[in-house]
């Protein structure tokens, strides 16, 4: 498997936090998972043999061919690994909302074709040629729809502060809203609430966590670093989230799932 990004151009890096690429074979992995980052992805998809990718928690799967695709990863993601090439863009949520004009219920834990882009002719297109085209069709989306200025700072700070102990009511403070209201605005943008939001920013952060050595002899530090005093809490919101234990997570060091996160 190989994995490396490719560099934004500036106008974009406010939108999108990598272009990436993604090459791999079966490897002796007839399955395999991507866990949920809640970022978007807009990609590219060229593959030997179609495969299945099925979101538990929505019940969705979808065929995948040679194509592009769009999916916002806020759940477990299940495929058949197979001989792939795959390139996209990683999408801050506060975005997609504007990007997906449909709504993002038809993007939330479900992977979806982009009609506008899936009958272009990418055969004699580079990596960078993919990357520009799905770079200028995030942009087109983003000048029809104008993003509120004071959401997208609410979402930098959050990124920005250790959010793993930020709440709810604080976030609204800084928009010098209720909580309801908040949420309201959440959900209409980024497709959840500010709390499950906080969520995948800590699970995020456990993952980081997760890959450094020391991990594995102190899991209770790695829950206390990322906001959860009680570790039988922080293990069953993990598993909540991801499908799987911090213990199943530190284990497993061939997915490609460890490759995709929002930090």
């Amino acid at each position: 498997m190989e994995y490396y990004e490719l560099p934004v151009d500036d106008h974009l890096k406010k939108y999108i936090k990598c272009f990436w690429v993604l090459k791999c074979g079966n490897e002796g992995i007839p399955k395999d998972y991507m866990l949920p980052s809640g970022l978007g992805y807009i990609f590219h998809m060229r593959t030997s043999e179609s495969f299945k990718a099925t979101y538990p928690e929505s019940n969705d799967t979808v065929k995948i061919e040679n194509g592009f695709y769009c999916t916002y990863l806020t759940s477990l993601l299940e495929f058949e690994r197979k001989e792939m090439l795959v390139i996209g863009a990683a999408i801050y949520p506060v975005h997609l909302g504007l990007i997906f004009k449909g709504g993002l219920d038809q993007i939330k834990s479900k992977t979806k074709k982009v009609h506008e882009l899936y009958n272009i002719d990418i055969s004699d297109k580079s990596e960078i040629d993919i990357v520009q085209i799905i770079g200028d069709h995030i942009i087109h989306q983003l000048n029809i729809n104008p993003i509120k200025k004071d959401l997208s700072l609410i979402y930098k700070k959050m990124i920005e502060t250790k959010y793993e102990n930020i709440s709810v009511k604080e976030v609204a403070s800084w928009l010098g809203c209720s909580e309801r209201h908040l949420n309201t605005l959440f959900r209409n943008h980024i497709g959840m609430g500010a709390k499950r939001l906080i969520q995948l920013m800590r699970f995020n952060h456990t993952i980081e966590l997760l890959e450094k050595p020391e991990a594995k002899d102190n899991l209770a530090a790695v829950a206390h670093q990322v906001g959860y005093y009680d570790q039988s809490h922080f293990i069953k919101e993990i598993k909540a989230i991801s499908g799987k234990t911090p213990s199943e997570l530190l284990l497993d060091k061939e997915s490609i799932s460890k490759k995709f996160k929002l930090y």
